[in-house]
């Protein structure tokens, strides 16, 4: 595998941690764009570890992780009195303060950046966290827990009604969500070489709500499937030159359009036709294939 197949598709397992976290606070509810602000304080936490802190890698994220588990659900607190498109409003105002804060401040190098960061991050380390990281997605959204959080993402008021703690439930995706994004960044500094505040901006953002819309809204497989289409996909065009641009946004209004349930939707109904028919299914057909 090539050195440049190998840098994209780290990237893949970085941008698809990150569109989990962004996709689990979506399917309980809260459209959070907070995940992303979490990943530039992962990133920060790798970059200061290395150049001011004078701590190892391992300490560094223990750091991110311990701050994101204790404030995630702290971010998450509008959520009981707003919802929606003002608590994703709310959420976006966090990762533009993490922004403004850490541009301002020389000790996290101001405008720009810090340099130097170990590049400590290979791609079994990246697969590893993923695989971590969709595992937790796993347990929250499989079984009765499953329920629970799509049930809140509908409607919270049902959900309410029916038993679920909607905000108890939301406050624990929160936690989880900020986790699994400090994580990423913390990988994404060390696979880059060095952070500056723009990398984690409205572009970033603007990326990863394209993520999880491509992929598919309400599945963890789904943001991990766009995360790595979106990532992938200028490597792919690259032969069109000019025109790459131009295919690409063609490309994808055309899946917006076609593909209303994501492109894992596409994924199971493939798996469906390419299934087997059931024995029970078969026998009518032998039987007229028989009377003929």
């Amino acid at each position: 595998m090539g050195a440049e197949w190998t840098a994209t598709l780290m990237l893949c397992g970085i941008y698809s941690m990150t569109a989990i976290a962004t996709q689990l606070g979506m399917m309980c509810g809260a459209f959070s764009l907070a995940p992303i602000g979490w990943m530039a304080i992962g990133a920060y936490a790798a970059a200061l570890g290395a150049t001011r802190w004078m701590v190892g890698g391992f300490e560094a994220l223990l750091i991110a992780l311990a701050v994101a588990a204790l404030l995630g659900p702290v971010v998450m607190l509008p959520v009981r009195r707003i919802s929606g498109l003002y608590f994703a409003l709310v959420s976006l105002a966090f990762v533009l303060v993490i922004q403004s804060v850490v541009s301002h401040l020389e000790y996290t190098g101001g405008a720009l950046g810090i340099f130097g960061v170990p590049l400590d991050t290979d791609l079994p380390v990246v697969v590893a966290a993923l695989v971590l990281s969709a595992a937790a997605a796993a347990f929250l959204s499989s079984g009765r827990r499953g329920r629970a959080l799509r049930a809140a993402g509908q409607d919270a008021i049902v959900a309410q009604a029916m038993g679920v703690d909607v905000f108890r439930l939301q406050l624990a995706v929160g936690a989880v969500g900020a986790v699994i994004a400090a994580a990423s960044g913390f990988l994404y500094a060390g696979y880059i070489g060095y952070v500056d505040p723009t990398q984690f901006g409205f572009s970033l953002v603007v990326q990863i709500i394209v993520m999880v819309i491509v992929g598919g809204r309400g599945s963890w497989v789904g943001a991990i499937i766009g995360a790595c289409f979106i990532t992938m996909l200028p490597l792919v065009l690259r032969p069109l030159a000019e025109w790459r641009d131009v295919f690409n946004g063609a490309l994808l209004i055309a899946v917006v359009l076609l593909l209303p349930g994501g492109l894992v939707e596409m994924a199971k109904l493939t798996l469906r036709r390419a299934r087997p028919a059931p024995a029970a299914a078969l026998r009518p057909s032998l039987a007229n294939e028989e009377s003929r």
